[in-house]
């Protein structure tokens, strides 16, 4: 059975490795596609991701099960493992809705909340910024960044907050009304309802109406850098890595000394 196990790494280590020159290439082009997006689609690209994807989910999943059966892992490491494992599976099974977000048959609006999760919302965290991508036949055709502020200031009417939160800010802020915003749309129980109301306000805002809405918070960027390396920033003194990434952001985002 060892020997079993052995050659099925071998195999798949092989298989891997003849995809990787593929995979690096492929690489290259996604980063070469956004000086050329405007009149490039990506779903070439794609086309070719999720072939490579497709045949190294199988093999990834042959060399892991075969590592295991030899050496077994500590147990926060195969829960990484089936993590990502299944991040891979949902995205490769879902090749439509990709296509689709990226305005295979009609043009796409994507706004992206950047959350700061060290600044708690039942959705994910504080939306301090986001930005607004819009898509059409696999071509970028805007990419724009905003301040959350800078786009509660463009709406100009009045919106009564749902009573719970009304009842919380008038107790902070006993001396104005209460104005509902898009800074606090995110306070909902499900990402789902907090998205919906997020919509209603952005498309009385200087955004305008959304396709689809996705929040991205801090901790992503741990996951990030978890499985790449630290990072060296010139004018910050200490190597960034997972461990502090999310604090050094808040520091800097919140002026903190």
């Amino acid at each position: 059975e060892p020997l079993t196990s052995y050659g099925k790494i071998l195999r798949n280590t092989r298989l891997l490795a003849a995809q990787s020159e593929n995979i690096k290439k492929m690489a290259d082009d996604i980063l070469g596609w956004k000086h050329v997006s405007e009149t490039e689609s990506i779903f070439p690209l794609l086309d070719t991701l999720w072939d490579i994807g497709e045949d190294g989910e199988e093999s990834i999943g042959t060399l892991a099960n075969s590592l295991f059966t030899i050496v077994h892992p500590e147990k926060w490491l195969q829960q990484k493992y089936e993590l990502y494992a299944n991040y891979l599976h949902t995205f490769l099974k879902n090749k439509k809705i990709w296509y689709n977000l990226l305005g295979e048959t009609l043009p796409t609006r994507i706004l992206i909340l950047n959350q700061n999760n060290d600044e708690l919302r039942a959705g994910g965290g504080f939306p301090g910024t986001v930005f607004l991508l819009e898509f059409e036949e696999g071509k970028i055709r805007n990419i724009s960044f905003h301040d959350i502020y800078e786009l509660d200031h463009s709406l100009t009417e009045y919106v009564r907050p749902p009573e719970w939160i009304n009842q919380f800010r008038s107790k902070l802020f006993p001396w104005k009304p209460v104005e509902f915003r898009i800074r606090d749309a995110n306070y909902f129980p499900t990402f789902a309802e907090s998205a919906r109301h997020i919509n209603t306000l952005a498309s009385a805002s200087k955004i305008g109406n959304i396709d689809l809405i996705i929040g991205i918070n801090t901790g992503l960027l741990s996951e990030i850098m978890w499985v790449t390396w630290p990072i060296r920033v010139e004018w910050i003194p200490m190597k960034l890595n997972e461990k502090n990434i999310s604090l050094v952001l808040s520091m800097l985002v919140e002026a903190k000394e």
